[in-house]
């Protein structure tokens, strides 16, 4: 209190006061802008985590793996990364489901890059590798999304390509999985396309016309469907009204041509319009394949015996110990390919 006293002293010490006062202010500042810029750069790391994740892109899975070095142990095999573990589950779950209720066996791979190669070759050689599927029925499925290429692929088994025709996979890829695929919601879109393929294991034939005939395919698949079939069904009607005769002949081929068309998606008015060309065609043709045949006992069906075995040792299905391993199941390449 005797410094108080003298008011020179006291001067001093307010003015010392004053200056500490003065001194402390810039390091508040200085602490406030560093908290503040902490928090932006932890923020700013958490939006690029963010991003990256969404964009199906990290630091450490820029290598893809090779189709043969692929093991099925799980129905979804994820090198990406791309799904969280609850989603990862969630699809494995519904996969084993559909699985054990014997309707087909479906596989979903991700992996960063097919490394140039054609995203239907890598899938074929998975799919022939683990032969997906009961080797009777050829009822496997295989979903394959390369997500720094941007490009999936569905290969459907033997067994399954009337029930999943390339014109119905290839809708599934545009209106399941791509919309979804192209916000980031990736497990959306696979559980989505998971959910459109079971529900046309479960239908009955009627019940897949009506499905088909829904939300028509876009005017070029449509086209490129509708002349694939026609081609076919001519060649076939040559062969039918050769030994059947032209009428009755080609009505059966029209017929089926028909059958077909709704099977494979096309709208039915078009097939009918389509078959009923098909039938003038082959009623007014000249041309016999009864000679071309020979015996009609030597004409046999197009075999598949050098896919059935799984070229690469599918059938024995001895890969991985998770208990989803394949059956045998045989694929020729049906499905159908897109991008986002």
């Amino acid at each position: 209190m005797a410094i108080l006293k003298n008011p020179k002293q006291s001067s001093k010490v307010t003015a010392a006061i004053l200056s500490l006062a003065m001194l402390c202010l810039p390091v508040n500042t200085l602490a406030s802008q560093a908290n503040s810029q902490l928090a932006t750069a932890t923020l700013s790391s958490q939006e690029i985590q963010t991003a990256e994740r969404a964009d199906g892109i990290t630091q450490d899975t820029q290598s893809s793996t090779p189709a043969n070095q692929l093991i099925l142990d799980t129905p979804v095999i994820d090198e990406v990364g791309l799904l969280s573990t609850q989603q990862n589950q969630a699809l494995s779950e519904r996969l084993r489901q559909i699985h054990q209720q014997g309707k087909a066996q479906i596989a979903i791979v991700i992996v960063p890059s097919t490394d140039g190669e054609p995203i239907f070759d890598y899938a074929m050689q998975v799919a022939d590798r683990w032969g997906l599927g009961n080797k009777d029925a050829d009822n496997g499925l295989l979903i394959v999304v390369a997500v720094n290429d941007r490009k999936m692929q569905i290969l459907t088994g033997y067994g399954l390509e009337g029930i999943i025709p390339d014109a119905i996979a290839k809708r599934i890829i545009r209106e399941q999985m791509t919309p979804a695929f192209k916000d980031g919601r990736y497990a959306d879109g696979l559980m989505q396309a998971v959910d459109a393929i079971d529900s046309r294991l479960q239908a009955d034939p009627e019940t897949l016309a009506r499905m088909n005939a829904v939300g028509a395919d876009a005017p070029e698949d449509v086209a490129f469907d509708l002349i694939t079939l026609f081609i076919i069904a001519l060649i076939i009607g040559k062969i039918v009204t050769g030994i059947l005769g032209r009428v009755l002949g080609a009505s059966l081929v029209a017929i089926g041509f028909v059958i077909v068309g709704m099977f494979a998606g096309l709208n039915v008015l078009l097939a009918i319009l389509a078959a009923s060309v098909l039938f003038l065609l082959l009623l007014v043709s000249g041309l016999s394949a009864a000679n071309s045949l020979g015996t009609g006992g030597q004409y046999r069906g197009g075999g598949r015996s050098g896919r059935s075995s799984g070229g690469f040792g599918g059938s024995s299905g001895g890969f991985g110990g998770g208990g989803y391993r394949g059956g045998g199941g045989s694929f020729g390449g049906g499905g159908a390919g897109g991008s986002w």
